[in-house]
């Protein structure tokens, strides 16, 4: 396992529109053996309920979802270099079939009870605050909805996860 510090917020200077947007980053929760990641491109960091917050969108067929809806709990792990090609594969698997961390060779670690990916390199771990279904009708420009939910995506929305930051984690 590797060593992580926590990082008081007014210390972090990360771009939330290439960590989320551009890069990308696993998305992980679970308890005990019962863990699994997913490959998260949409994201936020800010102020809500007087708390420094993140907020992830999860499609509601996803395994992940199921997790935090059971742990209340995840994290958001970054990763540079060559670790970053795994989010494809992170991707692509659904944690229903496969172990990812086996397959992958990535490791789970826990920080205050919260699993996180080991082998990132900057880590947030949260603690449920509110979750919001995302409903078609609630989408007020068409061109999402086209764009995202249509087709084979026809009615699988995302849930919308606010967590509390409990910790910043930097290596």
């Amino acid at each position: 396992m590797h060593t992580f510090q926590d990082m008081p917020a007014d210390l972090i200077e990360r771009d939330p529109f290439t960590d989320f947007g551009v890069d990308g980053a696993l998305l992980t929760s679970g308890v005990g053996d019962r863990v699994n990641a997913m490959t998260i491109t949409w994201g936020t960091m800010g102020v809500l309920f007087n708390m420094n917050v993140v907020t992830v969108f999860v499609e509601d067929s996803r395994y992940t979802k199921e997790l935090i809806d059971w742990s209340g709990v995840f994290s958001i792990s970054f990763f540079e270099g060559k670790q970053k090609s795994l989010l494809k594969y992170f991707d692509k698997v659904s944690g229903r079939k496969e172990n990812k961390f086996k397959t992958s060779g990535l490791t789970v670690n826990e920080h205050k009870g919260i699993p996180f990916v080991d082998d990132c390199s900057f880590a947030i771990v949260c603690r449920l605050v509110c979750r919001t279904k995302i409903k078609e009708e609630d989408i007020i420009d068409s061109d999402v909805i086209a764009k995202l939910y249509s087709g084979d995506n026809k009615g699988n929305t995302h849930t919308m996860y606010v967590g509390e930051i409990v910790d910043f984690l930097a290596r």
